[in-house]
């Protein structure tokens, strides 16, 4: 008898393990903690939000398409269902 069970903390533990994306934003925010806007280059400013704005719509997208998942068949039957 074969089953696949993938638990919580072996998830969590995967996504932990992943790299962080690397956003302007959050590196203007590390370069000095709280910068004013007066601080940066509006060119630089500009594309921080916008990639900030197209990566929250990535997300958002992403997580609409994994709830919308239909569940998959397993190629074999579980004999534990019989009883």
């Amino acid at each position: 008898m074969m089953a696949f069970c993938m638990e919580m903390e072996v998830l969590r533990t995967c996504l932990a393990d992943l790299p962080p994306v690397p956003l302007k934003g959050l590196d203007l925010l590390g370069q000095s903690g709280n910068p004013s806007p007066q601080a940066i280059e509006r060119e630089t400013l500009r594309e921080a939000v916008l990639e900030l704005m197209a990566y929250t719509d990535a997300c958002t997208r992403s997580l609409h398409r994994l709830r919308d998942l239909r569940p998959v068949p397993l190629a074999f039957p579980l004999v534990e269902w019989v009883l």
